[in-house]
């Protein structure tokens, strides 16, 4: 079984674990002392009985020593054995100083071969880190044979060490020859605040370390926390390397924390300090509420925090303070929601997962390598929907105070998803308190339910609602159009180009900033800013400074070309409104006004169904005609255009007239004007070109 602990003793690139882990370096240090006793016995003694040791019976009885009237019933009836009652037996080093000492109830046997001891007391000397120490053991009966030498004991071994470890068994043997130490009964020690027990054990000489064979199980009290325990099927002990190896289904629990691994490996150095920790073969960690006993804290101290993966590593500094920690390969941290909060999930994915720790234990920052996400799962439908945020490497630093991520940067490769949005980019920067994320690097951005595609240099998104900022460089598709625009033929792409783009999500409103330029086939639409606001009916579309619409064939067919300060589209009556130094055109009909109100027809074909001028001067040119007035009032059905004002002026083919209203078709040669007082005064009748 040694072997394959010392299989086991191989370097790590890994760091990390929970502090009240840091306890059981108590046990390793008792366990030390333990193995310090068993070097002790395997030399052999000058003052031994074999070696000119005195022994003499005692005339009074001593502590835990039976009535010397009372006959050994332990040995075997043997008329040649020598038999002594009340045995004291100390022995002596070549230079007088004093060693064994041993008392028994009862001796027999023969001294060149195998003695039998009742009620046994033994006191023995020995060197524990460079200094002497004594440990007392205790049995009901012993066997010794001085010629190998070894010992058995046998019916309540109790063994104690002046610093106070207490080991128990039922039998305990020693081969001097061989350097072991054996027992394969239940075997329970403690220690102050640890204890521990085990089915079997054995100590091995030449390797210097003990193991301990089944159910082996570690409590360790603490007088501010709840205790710890901690089981394994087996355990070995390794002075030489500093180390002590639990193995097989290894569990860690105090109060609701619990950790689990197929074995877990303690390092400590000369100072008896653990400095590293390694779970290995699997593990999974566990812990419910505030980890502030643990001596350290994650993201939303009174969540449950689950992390796993196949290695754990923690390293420790000064103080036996908790410094790194690192789980991998194949790690993944589970931070579930508290009672207070947002009912959400979140899931850590990595490679490799390092957790680094500040003063007091306090997290201060943890980062993924190779293949990493950030999942937020929601777990009722307030929480939103699930988002995932990808990358090859991240980094996240933590606020101190409330355990959550400042920031988390994304680097290389990031992909975010939330519900059937998809967007990429080369780095990224997420706070968790906020939920936004800035994306940045050659960004695209996919939302499969709105068919909407975009490209930009940077994107922040509000990764709780959708909202979205681009800027740098921005295309932004509307694939199969805008549906209800007065843009393009039905089916054809929409294209945004623009230095900003801002969406709001749920006010369905998106702002495009700084020289904007919308294409759908033919038709385009340009200003310096562009507005649009989802409705059941379709888009509204506000544009203002420098707006310029080429729409429907522009100035060919029932086209429509304009220019103003300020553009809106109403989708519920499907109108352009013009403000601002305003002019239309459509074919051979052209108007400025300070407002030109113009409404179209059904969707489909595109077509003009009104055209309205006002808000002060009103300039018209119609073919041949011009006119100025104050309103103007077009249909392009049958060309039939009515103007008014004070007075109206209208020039036909140099012919002058002004009155109070002006009405003439388009395609017709009579002009009607009406006075001032309401009588129609003049007709002109086109001159026919010969």
């Amino acid at each position: 079984m040694q072997e394959s602990f010392q299989e086991k003793r191989r370097a790590s690139a890994l760091r990390s674990n929970p502090t009240w882990v840091l306890r059981t370096l108590a046990l390793a240090v008792l366990v030390g002392v333990f193995v310090a006793l068993f070097q002790s016995l395997r030399k052999p003694r000058s003052g031994s009985a074999s070696s000119g040791g005195q022994a003499s019976p005692s005339a009074s009885a001593l502590p835990g020593v039976a009535d010397p009237s009372v006959k050994s019933a332990y040995a075997p009836t043997d008329p040649r054995a020598d038999k002594l009652e009340k045995l004291v037996f100390e022995s002596f080093s070549a230079s007088g100083k004093k060693g064994v000492e041993l008392e028994a109830a009862g001796s027999s046997g023969r001294e060149s071969e195998r003695r039998f001891l009742d009620t046994v007391k033994a006191r023995i000397p020995f060197m524990s880190q460079g200094r002497p120490a004594t440990v007392e053991i205790v049995a009901d009966h012993a066997q010794h044979v001085a010629s190998r030498p070894s010992a058995l004991f046998q019916g309540h071994v109790k063994m104690t060490t002046d610093d106070g470890l207490v080991l128990e068994t039922d039998e305990l043997f020693y081969d001097g020859r061989d350097g072991l130490a054996q027992s394969e009964r239940k075997v329970i020690w403690r220690r102050k605040d640890i204890s521990g027990e085990a089915l079997g054990m054995l100590y091995e000489g030449w390797s210097d370390s003990i193991t301990f064979f089944q159910d082996v199980k570690i409590r360790l009290r603490d007088p501010d926390d709840a205790p710890a325990d901690i089981e394994a099927k087996a355990a070995c002990l390794s002075r030489e390397a500093n180390t002590l190896f639990l193995e097989g289904d290894v569990k860690i629990k105090q109060g609701t924390n619990r950790t689990r691994s197929g074995s877990l490996e303690l390092v400590f150095g000369p100072d008896h300090v653990i400095y590293r920790a390694v779970f290995r073969d699997g593990f999974e960690m566990v812990a419910e509420g505030d980890t502030a006993t643990l001596g350290f804290a994650f993201p939303r101290a009174s969540g449950r925090k689950t992390i796993r993966g196949r290695r754990l590593e923690i390293a420790f500094g000064a103080g036996r303070a908790i410094e790194e920690a690192a789980a991998g390969p194949e790690a993944v941290m589970i931070v579930d929601p508290g009672p207070k909060d947002l009912r959400e999930r979140r899931e850590i994915r990595a490679d490799a997962l390092i957790f680094k720790f500040g003063p007091e234990g306090k997290l201060k920052e943890y980062l993924g390598n190779s293949g990493t996400s950030v999942r937020f799962v929601p777990l009722n439908p307030r929480a939103g929907d699930l988002r995932t945020i990808s990358s090859t490497d991240f980094s996240a630093s933590l606020d101190p105070a409330t355990g959550e991520a400042e920031t988390i940067s994304f680097v290389e490769n990031v992909v975010f998803e939330r519900k059937n949005q998809k967007g990429k980019g080369s780095k990224a920067e997420f706070s968790e308190k906020t939920g936004r994320m800035v994306v940045s690097g050659g960004v695209t951005f996919d939302d499969s339910l709105a068919n909407v595609s975009l490209v930009s240099s940077t994107l922040d998104i509000d990764t709780l609602t959708g909202s979205f900022r681009a800027w740098g460089g921005v295309r932004h598709t509307q694939k199969g159009g805008l549906p209800g625009a007065p843009f393009g033929a039905a089916g054809s792409d929409l294209l945004a180009t623009s230095r900003q783009v801002l969406y709001d999500a749920p006010l369905k409103r998106t702002q495009y900033l700084d020289r904007v330029v919308f294409r759908a086939g033919d038709d385009e639409l340009r200003a310096l800013t562009i507005e649009t606001v989802d409705t059941p009916q379709g888009p509204r579309i506000t544009a203002d400074t420098d707006v310029e619409v080429l729409v429907g064939g522009g100035a060919l067919g029932a086209g429509l070309a304009a220019r103003s300060e300020k553009m809106t589209y109403t989708p519920q009556d499907r109108s352009f409104a013009f403000s601002g130094s305003a002019s239309v055109r459509q074919q051979d009909f052209e108007t400025k006004a300070p407002e030109i109100l113009v409404g179209l027809g059904p969707p489909g074909a595109f077509a003009v169904r009104s055209l309205e001028a006002k808000g002060g001067l009103v300039n018209l040119k119609a073919k041949d005609r011009t006119a100025e007035g104050t309103h103007l009032l077009y249909t392009p059905k049958d060309g039939r255009v009515e103007m008014a004002g004070a007075p109206v002026k209208l020039e036909d083919q140099g012919r002058r007239v002004q009155g109070r209203s002006v009405t003439f078709y388009t395609s017709g040669d009579q002009v009607e004007v009406v006075g001032e007082e309401g009588r129609t005064e003049t007709v002109l009748q086109r001159k026919i070109k010969q």
